[in-house]
């Protein structure tokens, strides 16, 4: 049968009313009831922020190290609260930063444990973020595979969190930087897509889609797929029927290069295949895949982590785009590929699916990047 003061005194924690806490507890009540999850009255006055509801439970002798269900302990109730003096408190009375949680076989272990770090990024509390970094938190924690960092650009791709953005690139930014290039805007390449029909009416322009009319025969308006990319107007699609040799392909897009557009192949290709391309009215290489929405949603890649990585490639290792859809990109390097081990090391830390055709490891791919000076992304 449940105790009426144990009751109560869980409703008065839970509410922060430190004026029944302490009737309730001069009274008789444990301060170490429990509620059906397991949490104790301090544990609630934690999650909660109730500051002063705390340490009237603290100093009634509450255990600051019991845990609840699931081995939820204190510091990560106080963390998800957010409240900054709870768990400075708790950090300065020793508790472990990644908290008491110890896994008792081998699927918990790969599940991992909803760490105070964890609690904090989710709810978006920088400066409780930042405590536990400071006292050392692990970052790299994982719980149901994701870690601190994967949290935050979950939430700032997800228009539900708009309203809290900057909270979000505040902890990322704490995180350490290889976190910016999950927020990048892409203004300047949309605002080069704005620009695709003033573009279109150079003659240059105009040329060489006449140029490939004359080769591949009356073209079409091409559109992203739905969910991908943005609206580009005075775009074509065209079909080289049976093309039989690459060279007939990089000789169009050098041409179109020249005339200040460019000529990507929207699709896998082989010798003796029709070759699928698209004529953009634009030099800008990022402004194409802003258009064409090139992503790997099922890996959480975004089209403007694609657009940042590849305009770091670019600084380093300069290329001009060859393919692009909305789930592939390649390009074919200006020179000979520099670091070519630690670019293989990043292209499959980037899109591990890039090993499923061809190299076996990083190692390999380095390689065939050395020796063919291009590369190809792909997603699927």
């Amino acid at each position: 049968m449940a105790n009426p003061k144990e009751d109560a005194l869980l409703k008065a924690a839970q509410s922060g009313i430190v004026a029944k806490l302490r009737e309730l507890l001069a009274t008789g009540a444990p301060v170490e009831a429990r509620d059906v999850n397991r949490k104790t009255p301090v544990m609630l006055a934690a999650q909660g922020g109730h500051v002063e509801a705390f340490h009237v439970l603290v100093e009634a002798g509450a255990d600051l190290h019991a845990v609840a269900f699931r081995q939820l302990d204190l510091l990560e109730v106080a963390a998800r609260s957010g409240n900054v003096e709870i768990v400075r408190f708790l950090l300065q009375r020793g508790l472990p930063v990644n908290g008491h949680w110890q896994p008792v076989n081998d699927v918990l272990r790969k599940m991992g444990h909803d760490t105070p770090l964890l609690q904090a990024v989710d709810f978006g509390h920088v400066a409780v973020v930042r405590l536990l970094l400071e006292a050392g938190a692990d970052r790299q924690a994982k719980y149901e595979g994701k870690a601190a960092v994967d949290h935050v650009k979950q939430r700032l791709r997800d228009p539900d969190y708009a309203d809290q953005k900057q909270q979000y690139r505040e902890i990322a930014a704490l995180l350490g930087e290889a976190m910016a290039e999950s927020d990048r805007p892409m203004d300047s390449e949309l605002r080069e897509v704005e620009k695709f029909a003033k573009n279109a009416r150079r003659p240059a322009y105009m040329q060489m889609r006449e140029r490939l009319v004359e080769r591949c025969g009356a073209g079409r308006p091409w559109a992203p797929l739905p969910d991908h990319g943005v609206p580009a107007a005075d775009v074509i699609a065209f079909t080289l029927a049976r093309c039989k040799r690459q060279k007939t392909l990089e000789e169009l897009q050098i041409e179109a290069r020249k005339a200040g557009c460019l000529l990507i192949v929207a699709e896998p290709w082989a010798p003796g295949e029709d070759a699928s391309l698209v004529q953009f009215p634009t030099d800008n290489k990022l402004a194409v895949v802003a258009a064409v929405g090139t992503e790997g949603a099922n890996y959480g890649v975004q089209t403007s982590n694609v657009i940042a990585w590849l305009e770091r490639l670019d600084g380093e290792n300069p290329f001009h785009l060859v393919f692009c859809n909305h789930e592939l990109v390649g390009g074919s390097f200006l020179g000979p590929v520099k670091g070519a081990k630690k670019l293989a090391e990043q292209m499959v830390e980037f899109c591990s699916s890039c090993l499923d055709e061809g190299p076996e490891d990083a190692e390999e791919l380095a390689l065939m990047l050395k020796k063919r000076r291009s590369f190809l992304l792909r997603w699927d």
